[in-house]
């Protein structure tokens, strides 16, 4: 029996390249991915960028073998769309309740219906925070997707 990791130190290992499987790299044919930009955001989430580097499997132009590799991470300042959703509706939804708090303290104005208004579109904010934040979740679950934006 061969011992693979002894072997995985002693097999030249070219620059961005991965070596997907040991055991089929016996035949001195190492494995390679394609490989894509990682654009890396201000909030610690991420996206695939350009394409990079075609793998041997793939002999066509313009295709890929559908293995997304990571050939360098590029930081970026801002936040990802989500994060910038959130904030967004957080805004939205921090001005309608200093909006209900200021007229409930109005005494002499009747703003009883501008106040109903305001509670309903806070409490549908909340719904669609808590949406966008359960995407998010479900985004990093499915880490290993491909067809992640």
């Amino acid at each position: 029996m061969i011992n693979l990791t002894s072997l995985a130190r002693t097999l030249p290992l070219q620059p961005h390249a991965t070596l997907i499987n040991v055991a089929t790299a016996t035949s001195s044919k190492l494995a390679y991915m394609c490989y894509f930009d990682n654009y890396k955001f201000g909030c610690a989430d991420w996206k695939w960028g350009n394409f990079r580097q075609h793998c041997q499997d793939e002999y066509r132009t313009g295709e890929t073998c559908g293995m997304k590799m990571v050939y360098q991470t590029l930081p970026l300042a801002g936040k990802c769309t989500m994060c910038e959703k959130i904030e967004r509706k957080i805004r939205r939804q921090d001005k309608h309740k200093a909006d209900y708090q200021r007229w409930a303290a109005e005494v002499k104005m009747n703003r009883a219906a501008s106040m109903e208004n305001a509670a309903k579109e806070i409490h549908s904010l909340e719904i669609e925070i808590q949406q966008l934040k359960a995407d998010k979740d479900a985004r990093y679950r499915m880490i290993g997707n491909t067809r992640r934006a």
